[in-house]
């Protein structure tokens, strides 16, 4: 109580609060841990996300893990709807686990494609696994992995060592492309482009089609 939100930072999933004081809070997002604020006049901020189930009518909202107060009025809450998320207080969490065992962060240190191949070509197993491998690439989710190969026009069960220099480089290419495009439209997915699969996949795996046509096939 009463300490002072100084910084924050964010690695993959991973967030941090610096505080005047240590311990520092960290929080681990999950599949769909969420934040909702109040502002001083009572206006309600949430992420409008493809089943999101953050209800901020009340406060604090349904499934809240914590919830901060501020000096001028505002109400800050952090929402774990499916149990998966973390918080934990640490004295230095970027050089302590969990965030200093992941890998690169495609918005803020993206790996360098001679790099990226090298280690594409090291691995063994699908390409869309090593993308959710957070120790090789933070902050990858499902639907992320399956729009980068969807728009690399890579097969996600394709073996990450068996891929040409050309398949590597497009999903280079588009691992950036996803992340930047969906971060600049603030995870609001009505900004995300309408040709993406994201928009034809929640189905809960029933038959569906892409934007042009093409049947959708649940295999990973």
């Amino acid at each position: 109580p009463g300490q002072k939100i100084v910084g924050a930072g964010r690695k993959g999933k991973q967030l941090w609060v610096e505080l005047e004081c240590r311990p520092w809070m960290s929080v681990h997002l999950g599949m769909t841990g969420s934040f909702a604020a109040v502002d001083p006049k009572g206006n309600i901020h949430t992420a409008h996300y493809v089943n999101s189930k953050v209800d901020a009518s009340s406060w604090p909202p349904k499934f809240w893990k914590f919830h901060l107060e501020m000096d001028d009025g505002c109400r800050v809450a952090f929402i774990a709807v499916r149990r998966f998320e973390r918080v934990k207080l640490l004295h230095d969490p970027p050089s302590e686990p969990p965030v200093s065992l992941l890998g690169f962060d495609p918005l803020t240190s993206m790996m360098p494609l001679e790099g990226f191949v090298g280690l594409m070509r090291a691995r063994k197993g699908p390409v869309k696994g090593a993308l959710l491998d957070q120790s090789f690439c933070a902050g990858v989710g499902n639907w992320i992995a399956d729009e980068v190969l969807y728009q690399a026009k890579v097969h996600p069960e394709t073996q990450s060592c068996a891929l040409s220099d050309l398949q590597i480089a497009a999903v280079h290419h588009n691992l950036r492309y996803v992340v930047t495009t969906a971060c600049a439209a603030e995870a609001e997915s009505d900004g995300f482009p309408k040709d993406w699969l994201f928009h034809y996949r929640w189905t809960g795996k029933k038959a569906s089609k892409t934007a042009d046509g093409k049947t959708i096939s649940f295999t990973t």
